[in-house]
């Protein structure tokens, strides 16, 4: 519900689907009311000491008739007041700030083909390579030994994957035991193998080159695991809501990797305010918030109103799914007649077209891209990784030519 004044110094003005129910049963069960906000600010939920707090506690007490919400259904909440027909199903899940655009220094290496690619390039490479042992190499005389033999093979299998590997990477190589009545052959089999290596590398390089210009947003926090991986990171969960006690009481098979998080004593109860809480948190702040997903679409098209800019994300992991209506006093009255009418409220899609009118631009943050793409000048902050493969190129290179020579200066005085 939003809260505004029309008049400055005048009395607030309340807008919102729920404030729409509110005016649809005061007018179709012909009665007045009067707003009442709980003291704490909170949802409310009992207590271990046999409190209960916020505006539950408010129903409970007696002190209202009902209050709107809407309220989560949770086991300790129905024991103290009554739950009217659900209005619809909400999950809490994790939501998050969008991390700037990052360059993916290491994305170059295999981002420009998928792994069907990949697989089917080092297949056709094996291939080739099979073929030209069959076709290119000299039959073995009788006369030779198996372990000769399979020394033999072993060379020329091994001579045969350097050349096509050197084909593959633009390098020039030469392929020796070859029969000179398979020449044309061999011929054939270096020439298709050249061809399709070509046509690889230069799709290689036109996909590393448009990589160049993507940059990927980080959006680490999917499931309580993966924030429990990360000490720094703070958990925020509104106080006295279904949530916070979820997170409390929650058993391993619910919560898994939130054992870290209370360990670190990294759980906090807040009041989920936007500019105590997600304004922070989008501008870099390290925590993360436990919010259903309509509120998440309610923060994030405010926010969206604000700046111009999709600056949340929400996670893949859905903790549970409750159910949310209105609560009213145990046994009251008013259940049986307030039921009928939000039962024709939702069945007639009247809720649903209040929510989407109150949140007009919900929609347009719901899928926001993990990775844009940008025009920038080619520097050493997006091209370090290609330096850093080029430099342990050359440190292997080096290291296998000294290997090399120190192994011929030993033969050579063994001789």
């Amino acid at each position: 519900m939003k809260v505004t004044q029309e008049v400055p110094g005048g009395p607030p003005h309340f807008q919102g689907p729920m404030m729409d129910v509110l005016l649809s049963l005061a007018r179709t069960m012909n009665f007045t009311f009067v707003l009442e906000r709980s003291p704490d600010g909170s949802w409310g939920t009992p207590l271990p000491n046999g409190t209960v707090t916020g505006l539950v506690g408010m129903v409970h007490r007696q002190e209202v008739d009902l209050a709107l919400g809407p309220f989560a259904l949770t086991s300790g909440r129905a024991i103290v007041v009554d739950f009217a027909a659900p209005l619809f199903s909400d999950a809490p899940q994790l939501m998050g700030g969008r991390g700037r655009p990052e360059v993916d220094p290491w994305g170059f290496m295999l981002l420009p083909f998928a792994p069907s690619v990949w697989a089917t390039t080092l297949c056709s490479m094996g291939i080739w390579v099979l073929a030209a042992v069959m076709l290119l190499t000299t039959p073995l005389k009788n006369r030779q030994g198996v372990r000769e033999a399979l020394r033999s093979l072993w060379q020329t299998v091994v001579s045969f994957v350097f050349l096509y590997c050197g084909v593959l990477f633009q390098q020039g190589l030469e392929a020796s035991r070859t029969s000179r009545e398979r020449r044309w052959v061999g011929r054939l089999v270096v020439i298709g193998w050249t061809v399709t290596a070509m046509v690889l590398a230069w799709s290689y390089m036109g996909g590393l080159t448009s990589l160049v210009a993507v940059r990927h947003v980080p959006q680490p926090f999917q499931t309580l695991a993966a924030l429990g991986d990360h000490p720094s990171v703070l958990l925020m969960v509104a106080k006295n809501s279904a949530e916070s006690r979820l997170l409390q009481t929650g058993g391993p098979v619910v919560l898994r990797g939130l054992e870290k998080v209370r360990e670190g004593k990294r759980l906090r109860m807040v009041s989920r305010r936007y500019h105590n809480v997600y304004l922070p948190m989008a501008n870099g702040e390290p925590w993360v918030v436990v919010v259903e997903a309509y509120e998440a679409a309610a923060v994030a098209e405010h926010h969206f109103a604000l700046t111009g800019r999709c600056d949340y994300y929400t996670s893949r992991e859905i903790i549970v799914s409750y159910p949310h209506s209105i609560i009213l006093q145990k046994n009251s009255p008013l259940l049986r007649a307030v039921n009928a009418r939000l039962q024709a409220l939702t069945q007639g899609g009247l809720y649903l077209h209040w929510l989407q009118t109150a949140l007009p631009n919900s929609s347009i943050c719901r899928h926001s891209p993990s990775t844009v793409t940008v025009q920038d000048t080619l520097s050493l902050a997006n091209l370090w990784g290609v330096f850093s493969v080029l430099a342990g190129g050359l440190g292997a290179s080096l290291l296998a030519f000294v290997c090399e020579l120190a192994s011929s200066t030993r033969t050579d005085a063994a001789d």
